[in-house]
């Protein structure tokens, strides 16, 4: 069956190539959230 859960972890990320999110799961969960709220007035869909 399916895996119940999974979760990610970028300590390696920034271990090998120095790299760090820019923004917290919630922050990036808010902006898809407003973005699908405002996309098609930004993108002119009619």
């Amino acid at each position: 069956g399916d895996v119940a859960g999974a979760y990610a972890n970028a300590n390696k990320a920034l271990a090998l190539l120095e790299w760090k999110a820019e923004k917290s799961i919630d922050e990036g969960i808010r902006d898809a959230l407003r973005w699908g709220e405002i996309r098609d007035k930004v993108l002119d869909y009619s």
